[in-house]
């Protein structure tokens, strides 16, 4: 397997944010996020890496599309 280029590695990390980061990218409270994952059926789900939880970028920009898009 080649080895990947430092930019290629930093850019999949950068399409992936850990719950504080994603927050923060959503400009609401961790309490809010962590509601929302557990309560919104729409919003995305986290990718559980080892006892580390991940959200796709990806996925909440498309739920704050849709979001905004129902009013």
């Amino acid at each position: 397997m080649p080895a990947q280029s430092p930019e290629t590695v930093t850019a999949a990390l950068q399409t992936y944010f850990r719950p504080n980061h994603a927050a923060a990218y959503l400009d609401i409270g961790r309490s809010t996020l962590y509601r929302l994952m557990s309560t919104d059926p729409a919003f995305p789900r986290p990718i559980k890496l080892g006892r580390s939880t991940l959200l796709r970028r990806e996925e909440l920009d498309a739920y704050v599309l849709r979001m905004r898009r129902e009013g």
